[in-house]
């Protein structure tokens, strides 16, 4: 993925958290949104381009459900797991 406008980059400061908006449905031409939240509770919405093919995509999606499992086992902040029943 690559910023559709390079001076996006300068949007994203040290300290945000971001968001990929469009991954869940990512598909060949297909677009992506990265949103960059700032610690001073503005946010920017940063278009992304990319050029996955079918394949790459299947790879994408599978690391991203990977993530999401091991996310599911890691303890909340308070030391407690999910309770996923």
């Amino acid at each position: 993925m690559t910023f559709t406008n390079p001076e996006d980059y300068e949007k994203i400061q040290p300290t945000d958290f971001v968001d990929l908006v469009g991954v869940e449905s990512l598909a060949e031409g297909s677009k992506i949104t990265l949103v960059a939240k700032h610690k001073d509770g503005s946010k920017d919405e940063i278009p992304l381009s990319h050029t996955f093919n079918e394949g790459q995509i299947g790879y994408v999606a599978c690391i991203l459900f990977v993530r999401m499992e091991w996310s599911l086992m890691l303890p909340l902040p308070d030391g407690t797991r999910p309770d996923l029943r």
